[in-house]
């Protein structure tokens, strides 16, 4: 949904890339239905916030038709 690799996410997620330009961090809100500032508090944000996030994503995972 947000037409960035999956390699590229997972990097992201495990803090391998640190730095990105604010076009994708513009896509990864958008894709993910959020403020591109709740993804700039990380990890660093409340418990209950980040569930919410992941949540938020496995709702659209399983809207993605099968074998994507």
């Amino acid at each position: 949904m947000s037409d960035l690799s999956l390699n590229f996410v997972s990097k992201i997620e495990r803090k391998q890339k640190q730095n990105i330009i604010i076009k994708t961090l513009m896509a990864l809100a958008s894709a993910l239905n959020v403020k591109p500032s709740d993804l700039l508090k990380g990890s660093k944000g409340p418990a209950s916030n980040r569930r919410k996030h992941v949540d938020l994503l496995s709702r659209q995972l399983y809207k993605l038709p099968e074998g994507e």
